[in-house]
């Protein structure tokens, strides 16, 4: 926001950020003379974080982060922005903070978003942990919210039937996109489907190729592949708030069936 590379100035608008879980207040607030609140940065501080929980608290940084007009976010993690108590191994230390589950709900809820292009994590002190085990802890938050462990886990397990396969869609000797789809068996019990239904597990496309067809041309290959395994029934999840997806299933056919809700659980931030 502040940075003026080559006279672009902003290079990320005001209105396109959302600043979660600071608390320190009338001290870090401020740049210069401008406070954080007077700009047009969504804020959600620590409290408001415990008043809205997770949910509430990641549906008000969406509201900035994917607006129209924007091609995706970047998630910044200072780990300063949890409870000084749970990490002290920071140059830049004060009273409370959120919670490791708090810290993982959040973080989760952002990286598992279709508009999540990456993360970087500042800020760690590694002088301040002769024993490792902060590392260790933030580590393992930062391995248990980031989607990819999980998901190859997932797709090993399908690929092991022969009725799954993947498409990639190549530029030249470059993956750009791909698609992954699966036959499983019939009827659906959410909808009049026929005995062998074909899912699209996953169908992804990297941001600068969008717009150019890639995923129109994947999703022809995959049913035609689906037709000959004789699975003519095709279905698709789409991730809540993805609605430029939805809009393009619609258009290919496909209605909305069901809508799946979730609350995290308890702490969690052990697992990989």
């Amino acid at each position: 926001m502040l940075t003026d590379l080559d006279g672009l100035r902003p290079l990320v608008r005001d209105e396109d950020v959302a600043l979660v879980g600071y608390r320190v207040f009338a001290d870090n607030d401020h740049v210069l003379q401008e406070h954080v609140r007077d700009t047009a940065i969504t804020v959600v501080d620590c409290p408001e974080v415990r008043e809205r929980g997770a949910a509430g608290t990641l549906g008000k940084a969406f509201a900035a982060v994917t607006r129209p007009g924007t091609e995706g976010f970047w998630v910044h993690l200072d780990v300063d922005v949890l409870d000084d108590d749970l990490m002290p191994a920071v140059d830049y230390r004060h009273p409370g903070g959120l919670t490791w589950e708090e810290a993982t709900d959040i973080f989760r809820g952002l990286l598992h978003a279709s508009g999540a292009r990456g993360l970087e994590v500042t800020i760690f002190n590694p002088r301040l942990d002769a024993g490792g085990s902060l590392a260790q802890h933030l580590s393992d938050l930062i391995a248990s919210v980031l989607p990819w462990p999980r998901r190859r886990a997932l797709y090993e397990q399908l690929l092991r039937d022969e009725e799954a396969f993947v498409i990639v869609a190549r530029r030249r000797s470059t993956a750009v996109g791909y698609l992954l789809a699966h036959v499983h068996l019939g009827p659906d019990d959410t909808g009049p489907t026929g005995d062998r239904i074909g899912e699209v597990e996953s169908l992804a496309v990297l941001p600068p190729e969008r717009g150019h067809g890639l995923g129109t041309l994947q999703l022809d290959c995959a049913e035609a592949v689906l037709d000959r395994l004789e699975a003519r029934d095709v279905m698709i999840g789409v991730l809540a708030g993805n609605d430029d997806a939805l809009r393009f299933y619609e258009r290919r056919g496909m209605t909305p069936v069901i809508v799946k809700l979730l609350r995290i659980g308890p702490d969690r931030t052990g697992e990989a």
